[in-house]
C-alpha cells in the first residue's frame, strides 16, 4: 500500500466516511484547509507566514488568511477577516499550543475569526479554555477543527478531497469529478490521473455508457493529437458503448471547445483528434448499414427520431464546422498505413513504418503506438486499382482532397476498417476494375485539415 493509498479508510454508498487522519502530512493538511475555506467561499485567501523566510518561527507551519463577505438583513455585505492554523499533530494537541494561537491572533484588531485545525484532537482542558473564554465574548472568535469536524467538511466538499487526497474518494468519484472539472473549467486530468485510470481499464469498461464515453473522450484529449503510445483508450469501448461514444465525440467534446468561458479554452486540434480516434473505434464494431446513418445523422438519434433541428443551414453548419474536419482527421490517420501495400496511393510516410510488414502496422495503429508527423506527401495513380476494393473513379477515399459526401466518406472508412481487419496483411480483395487518367499529387497538412493537390497527366508523365 503507498502513502497515498493509506490516507483514506472504508468508502460507504458512494461518500467518505472517514480519512486516516494520522496519515495526513502536514503539507497535505494545510493544502486541505485551504482547499476547504476556498469551497466555503473565501472571497480572498492568502497564506501568512511569521518570519522572513516564509515560514511560522512558532511551529514551522504557515497560517492562512481569509476573507468571507457575507449579506446582512439590510441588503449589505458584513466582513469578516478569519486567521486559520494547521497543527499536524500524532497525539492530542494541548492547551497551550492552542493558547499560543490566540494569543498571536489577539495581537492584530482585524481578525474575527480564528481557526485551529488539526488531523488529531483537541484535549479537553483546551475546549473547556475555549468555551470559557467564548462566554466572555472576546474576539477573535476560537473554533476548533478536529478531524471529527475536517470529515464532515470533506464530506460536504468531496472535490477538495479528491484533489489533495484522491484516493479519499471511489473510483467512480474521482472519474467524475474529473470529467466534471475537464468539461466546465477545462482543466485536464494528470498524468498521475491518466496512469491510474488506465491500469483500471477493465473496470472502467463497466462503466454507465455516458460517463465511459465521456471519459475516454476526455483522455484521449489529454494525451493530444500524437496517437497515445502506452494508452489507446478507445480500446476501452465496447458495442453498447458506441451510441453514447458517437453523441460524445460528434456533438458534447465539440460542444465543449465552443465554451470561450472556460477559464482554460479547449484546443480544436485535440478535439479533432479524440473525436477522430472515437469514430474510428466506433466503425470498427458497427455494421455497414448503420455506420454512415448513425454518424451523419446522430442529431436524429439524440432527439429520438424528431426533427428538432429543421433548420438546414443549421445542420450544414454543423456538418462543416464539426463533422468534416472529425472526418478529415480520420481519414488522415487510416491514409498511411493503408498506403502500405496499395499500388495505387503512395503516401511519403513520416512514422517510419517502411521496416515494418503491412499486419505490423495496422498492429501498431490499432495498439496506439507510432510517431507523428503533421504533413506528408500522397501520389495517386489513377492507372491502378484499390487494394481494399473501395470505389475509386473519383479518387482514394482515404484522401482529403478527394471530395465526398460525408455519408460516402464514413461508409469508406467502415469498408477499409473492416478489411483491414480481416486482412491485416494486405491480403487480396475483390479488386474493382483500373481507372485511367494519370497521377494526383497531394501534400497533406495539419494533419488532413489542409491540402494542395496538383494533377499530373499521362504525357506529363511520359
Amino acid at each position: 500500500m503507498t502513502d497515498n493509498e493509506a490516507l483514506c479508510g472504508e468508502l460507504t454508498q458512494g461518500t467518505v466516511t472517514r480519512v486516516l487522519w494520522e496519515k495526513v502530512s502536514g503539507a497535505q493538511l494545510e493544502e486541505l484547509l485551504y482547499g476547504l475555506l476556498d469551497a466555503m467561499g473565501a472571497s480572498r485567501l492568502v497564506w501568512r507566514a511569521g518570519s522572513a523566510s516564509g515560514i511560522t518561527a512558532t511551529d514551522g507551519g504557515r497560517d492562512l488568511e481569509a476573507v468571507f463577505d457575507r449579506p446582512s438583513p439590510d441588503g449589505e455585505l458584513d466582513r469578516q477577516m478569519w486567521w486559520a492554523e494547521c497543527k499536524g499533530r500524532s497525539g492530542t494537541v494541548e492547551r497551550g499550543v492552542v493558547q499560543q494561537a490566540v494569543l498571536d491572533a489577539s495581537a492584530r484588531a482585524d481578525i474575527d475569526v480564528l481557526v485551529v485545525a488539526t488531523n488529531s484532537r483537541f484535549s479537553n482542558p483546551t475546549r473547556d479554555w475555549v468555551d470559557e473564554r467564548t462566554r466572555s465574548f472576546i474576539r477573535p472568535v476560537v473554533r476548533l477543527w478536529d478531524r471529527d469536524h475536517l470529515d464532515r467538511l470533506v464530506q460536504r466538499y468531496p472535490t477538495v478531497a479528491a484533489r489533495i487526497l484522491p484516493n479519499s474518494l471511489t473510483n467512480e468519484e474521482r472519474l467524475r469529478m474529473l470529467v466534471t472539472r475537464f468539461q466546465e473549467l477545462g482543466e485536464e486530468p494528470t498524468s498521475v490521473d491518466l496512469d491510474f485510470f488506465w491500469e483500471r481499464r477493465e473496470w472502467m469498461s463497466s462503466l454507465e455508457s455516458g460517463l465511459l464515453s465521456e471519459a475516454v473522450a476526455m483522455f484521449l484529449y489529454v494525451e493530444g493529437v500524437q496517437i497515445p503510445r502506452q494508452r489507446p483508450w478507445w480500446q476501452i469501448l465496447s458495442k453498447p458503448d458506441i451510441p453514447p461514444a458517437l453523441v460524445t465525440a460528434l456533438i458534447n467534446l465539440p460542444s465543449w471547445l465552443g465554451k470561450t468561458d472556460m477559464p482554460r479554452p479547449l484546443d480544436g486540434m485535440r478535439v479533432w483528434a479524440a473525436s477522430g480516434r472515437i469514430l474510428i473505434a466506433s466503425l470498427f464494431l458497427l455494421p455497414e448499414k448503420i455506420a454512415p446513418q448513425l454518424t451523419c445523422g446522430i442529431w436524429d438519434f439524440v432527439t429520438g427520431g424528431e426533427d428538432v433541428r429543421d433548420d438546414p443551414q443549421q445542420m450544414q453548419a454543423w456538418r462543416q464546422s464539426v463533422l468534416v474536419p472529425i472526418l478529415a482527421f480520420a481519414r488522415n490517420e487510416l491514409l498511411e498505413p493503408c498506403s502500405q501495400d496499395c499500388s495505387r496511393v503512395s503516401a511519403d510516410n513520416p512514422h517510419e513504418v517502411e521496416s515494418l510488414r503491412t499486419k505490423d502496422v495496422w498492429d501498431l495503429l490499432m495498439a496506439g503506438e507510432h510517431k507523428e508527423a503533421d504533413s506528408f506527401l500522397v501520389i495517386e495513380s489513377f492507372d491502378e486499382s484499390c487494394t481494399v476494393g473501395v470505389e475509386v473513379s473519383t479518387g482514394c477515399p482515404l484522401v482529403v482532397a478527394n471530395e465526398l459526401d460525408a455519408e460516402e466518406i464514413v461508409l469508406s472508412l467502415h469498408r477499409v476498417l473492416s478489411f483491414r481487419h480481416k486482412n491485416p496483411d494486405g491480403a487480396s480483395s475483390g479488386k474493382l476494375p483500373r481507372t485511367s487518367g494519370g497521377m494526383v499529387v497531394t501534400m497533406l497538412e495539419n494533419y488532413g485539415m489542409a491540402w494542395r493537390s496538383s494533377r499530373v497527366s499521362e504525357s506529363e508523365e511520359e
